[in-house]
């Protein structure tokens, strides 16, 4: 055997240990070897052997000082087929959580000894003793192997053991002891003795016994007595033999009815007395309660004979039973009346719908599945809130960018926001606003009016550099930039006329002078809010119109 140099728990060996030492059961089950090599892996966390060869069964198992135990067993190669290092050991032990673990395992490594195969010269067979801890657990034991080997030693102190064999002196004492012959003799005068005995006392014994029987044959409290009755319906009356003395309380008799009962009836024993029969709820029997032919139970309470386990009471009626089935209740035997609706699914609706009757197991209401967001919420259906958010009333006004319709329920009061200006006139021709077609022809722009031309005069550059002074009309509140101005005098004097091409012109009789539009700093002046424009009168009225 190779040099282990003693076992390591592994993690599940510390946990079942650790456990032992509450007084969990710490059982050893069985112990494997194998011919496994360490490359890297971590004892403690392994679960079995790298490459198990053979697994041995545990023959003893002894307590050790120090928290330790010691498990003894048995190898031997016979059954091995191919020789190997034998250079694993592991022990396994039960856990009541996880089942068989490796509780603990050693490697001998490169002092793993050979083991040769079996049916060859080497034969080897060896005790194996393993010792592993077990801490101060109290609770230590073994699963055992079926088959038991002991050593030479052990036969030998077995054998020599006179305490527990018979010895010669031993035997020789007992077969001096009192012959068969003799002790049967003993026993036949024994017997004899005991069977006069026995007969006096049997005899005795039946004397007591029949006379028990006579009086309990006549205790109709502790037997019911049985008779059938004579009389009439409602009147009936039996006689019991051995006749009863007298009517005790808990006196108990089985009445075959001879006709059926028409109401409240009484029952009399053997002369002593008619009294009513009651039900067990203390009500007269009713009609049909007692039937010819059958067989009843009454016992006597002192007062009434009650009727025993009669089950006809009850206030079930026709209704509440199934149609066609039986039942009896206070008046008897009842046919029910309650439809059989069988196997059936209703369908919701938005109206109740009235049930009524039976309807057997496979029957249900139909599933209502729908969006949930369809619904508006706070409206619940079958259970189901709706989440359709409530709006209200929407108001929109259009604009020149589509408008997201938010999603939800509108009431129906929500618009969208008319214009009386979108009418056909205030759109440019070939224009459409909102399915509005514009029918707008588009042109220029004028204004036209009257302005005072001024008293003094101001001085304006010719187109040939030279300068003039001269009178001028201003006008403001242009909303647009004109590109043709005509100022004239209503006596056709003088007109000045404007034109965006840079000219401005002073005509009279078929003479034009022209003036430098550019040059603003010689005080002509156009923009979209106004002019001022040379003028040939100083302080007269002046018409003007402005195109743009």
């Amino acid at each position: 055997m190779g040099a282990f140099g003693g076992l390591i728990l592994t993690n599940k060996g510390r946990n079942l240990q650790a456990k032992a030492q509450t007084g969990v059961q710490l059982n050893f089950t069985k112990i494997k070897i194998g011919d496994g090599s360490l490359s890297g892996q971590s004892i403690v966390d392994l679960t079995n052997l790298i490459n198990t060869k053979k697994e041995l069964t545990i023959l003893g198992i002894e307590r050790l000082t120090g928290g330790k135990a010691k498990l003894r067993s048995y190898f031997t190669n016979a059954d091995i087929v191919t020789g190997f290092y034998w250079r694993e050991l592991g022990v396994f032990a039960q856990d009541p959580d996880e089942g068989e673990i490796l509780y603990c395992y050693g490697n001998a490594g490169t002092n793993a000894e050979y083991i040769p195969a079996g049916g060859g010269p080497d034969v080897v067979e060896r005790y194996i003793n393993v010792i592993t801890l077990v801490g101060n657990a109290t609770n230590v034991s073994a699963t055992l192997g079926s088959e038991i080997y002991v050593t030479q030693a052990d036969f030998d102190n077995h054998t020599g053991n006179i305490v527990i064999h018979v010895t010669q002196t031993e035997k020789d004492t007992w077969n001096a002891k009192e012959t068969p012959a003799g002790a049967q003799a003993k026993a036949d005068a024994a017997g004899s003795a005991a069977v006069t005995a026995a007969n006096s006392y049997t005899d005795q014994q039946v004397g007591s016994v029949s006379n028990a029987l006579a009086a309990h044959q006549a205790d109709y409290v502790k037997q019911v007595g049985y008779a059938t009755a004579t009389g009439s319906a409602n009147t009936y009356a039996v006689t019991l033999n051995p006749a009863p003395s007298a009517l005790v309380d808990g006196l108990c008799v089985a009445v075959k009815i001879n006709v059926d009962n028409t109401g409240a009836s009484t029952l009399n024993v053997n002369g002593l007395g008619a009294k009513s029969i009651k039900k067990p709820n203390g009500n007269d029997v009713s009609v049909g309660n007692l039937k010819a032919g059958s067989i009843y139970t009454l016992r006597y309470n002192g007062t009434n004979f009650i009727l025993q386990g009669e089950g006809g009471s009850g206030n079930a009626q026709p209704s509440d039973v199934l149609s066609g089935k039986t039942f009896t209740n206070d008046i008897g035997e009842q046919i029910g009346t309650m439809t059989n609706n069988g196997i059936k699914t209703i369908t919701p609706s938005n109206i109740d719908q009235a049930l009524s009757g039976y309807y057997a197991s496979g029957s249900k209401v139909a599933a209502v599945t729908f969006d949930a967001s369809k619904v508006l919420t706070g409206t619940t259906i079958a259970g189901t809130a709706g989440t359709m958010p409530n709006r209200g009333a929407v108001v929109i006004t259009p604009s020149t960018a589509n408008q997201a319709i938010a999603a939800g329920y509108h009431n129906g009061s929500g618009y969208v926001v008319g214009d009386p200006n979108l009418v056909p006139a205030n759109i440019v021709s070939g224009k459409s606003i909102f399915g509005v077609v514009g029918s707008l022809i588009p042109g220029k722009k004028f204004a036209s009016g009257t302005v005072t031309s001024s008293g003094s005069t101001t001085t304006f550059q010719k187109i040939d550099g030279s300068t003039t002074s001269q009178f001028s009309v201003a006008v403001s509140g242009l909303t647009f930039q004109p590109s043709i101005i005509i100022v004239y005098n209503p006596n056709g004097y003088y007109p000045t006329i404007y034109n965006s091409a840079g000219l401005t012109k002073d005509t009279y009789l078929g003479v034009v002078e022209t003036y430098n539009i550019f040059y603003t700093s010689q005080n002509i002046v156009v923009n979209s809010t106004g002019f001022t424009l040379p003028a040939f009168n100083p302080n007269i009225q002046y018409n003007w119109i402005a195109i743009e």
